[in-house]
């Protein structure tokens, strides 16, 4: 039997473990994107004030250095003094690294001597050059450190392309390298405290509607099991037929109630075919009632295969069945099926070694035509039947009103 509380954990596992996964992931992004916009305006600033204080003292220098041959440049004294100068500037901000870079890529000035002179136009020189804006911002994992040594941890690279004033048309581009380690691990730590707290509070509302879907599926059982033992009373009351097993005079008027209400909506006739086996008790008193009743439950069997999914037969008396047949568009219809079920009781049964046969009489009554309630069309297809019988049997008869005016029309088919 299907449990909705547990269907209801495996969807919310997946469901939580899908929010905490989409959630870790948002938050990482938009953590590191403002991140590296708060660094890249703080290297932006940096890097102003670093032109401002050194361009007085090395505007010259700057300017004649791009056409300085790299060793000169690696032995020069105004080296030395811009790397303390620099030095001296950031001292107590987190900058790790500072270069400095000629508008045509040339490195000018770098902690690391053996960089000067080296010509970078493969990277993001040229084109910081060609927009004035900040090209790219980089993560590294490891760096060879402005004060020396070898840095390791995070860091946002940022390239910014400065005119130090209006008068001097030379650019300069300069590199600033600042440290995030400590703003990374404070993501890293705050980013698995959310996804926690988050599962903390999905956790409290599914064992909240846990218990509820829980509560839900006791009450759904105990009315299943209430409604299964209805059923069971229903057919300990003979509702159902105990030698066919096929629905009883009850079953089939409520059934039929079921359908009138349905053909409301898709109006759509339905039909009621009362059958009558024609010789069943000559039949029953000659051969017995041992092959009597293998012959009633063969024909039963018939009818059922006859039938389509949606419609139903009934064992109302000894030898009459009901057949409810929805969703019938006109007599055309009704006609077809009737040829059919009538040929099919025709053929013989074979019961002990013995080939029994037996014909039928079927009347025909059809709602809303016929009637308004179930007992009147049960009524009406009693009626007709009778008529069939009365007429020579082995043949059906249509029953109909029109202007209130009751008429057996002589609608019969022959095989």
């Amino acid at each position: 039997m299907f449990k909705l509380h547990r269907y209801f954990s495996i969807t919310s596992i997946i469901g939580t473990l899908f929010i905490a996964v989409i959630l870790l992931i948002l938050y990482r992004h938009f953590a590191f994107i403002e991140l590296l916009d708060h660094e890249s305006r703080s290297n932006h600033n940096v890097a102003q004030l670093i032109s401002k204080a050194i361009w007085p003292d090395y505007a010259e220098f700057i300017i004649q250095a791009s056409d300085v041959n790299p060793n000169e440049l690696r032995q020069s004294t105004e080296i030395q003094n811009l790397k303390s100068d620099l030095g001296q500037l950031v001292q107590g901000l987190n900058i790790i690294d500072i270069k400095l870079y000629s508008p045509n890529g040339k490195t000018i000035f770098s902690s690391n001597a053996q960089q000067l002179g080296d010509i970078s136009s493969s990277n993001s020189i040229v084109s910081i050059n060609s927009t004035n804006k900040i090209s790219s911002i980089n993560f590294v994992d490891s760096f060879d450190a402005f004060e020396g040594g070898s840095f390791k941890g995070s860091l946002v690279s940022s390239y910014i392309v400065i005119q130090p004033n209006d008068i001097v048309a030379d650019t300069v581009v300069i590199e600033v390298h600042s440290d995030v380690t400590d703003l990374v691990n404070a993501i890293n730590s705050s980013q698995w405290k959310i996804v926690l707290g988050t599962l903390t509070c999905l956790g409290f509302i599914y064992i909240f509607l846990f218990l509820i879907m829980k509560h839900s599926d006791k009450m759904r059982f105990a009315q299943e099991e209430r409604l299964q033992e209805s059923e069971g009373r229903l057919k300990s009351h003979n509702s159902y037929d105990s030698l066919t097993g096929l629905p009883t005079r009850p079953i089939i008027l409520d059934r039929l109630k079921q359908a009138m209400a349905r053909s409301e909506w898709n109006n759509r006739c339905i039909a009621i075919a009362t059958i009558d086996l024609d010789g069943f008790h000559v039949l029953n008193e000659t051969l017995g009632h041992d092959v009597g009743d293998k012959f009633l439950i063969a024909i039963a069997k018939r009818l059922e295969k006859s039938l389509r999914g949606g419609d139903t037969v009934a064992r109302i008396e000894s030898d009459k069945f009901v057949l409810l047949l929805n969703d019938m568009a006109n007599s055309a219809d009704i006609s077809i099926v009737a040829n059919k079920i009538l040929a099919s009781i025709r053929q013989p049964v074979e019961i002990f070694g013995k080939s029994v046969r037996e014909t039928a009489s079927m009347g025909i009554a059809f709602y809303p035509t016929d009637g308004k309630d179930a007992k009147s069309i049960l009524h009406k297809s009693d009626e007709a039947l009778y008529i069939a019988k009365a007429d020579g049997r082995n043949k059906y008869y249509l029953y109909s009103i029109t202007d209130d005016v009751v008429q057996k029309q002589a609608a019969q088919r022959h095989a």
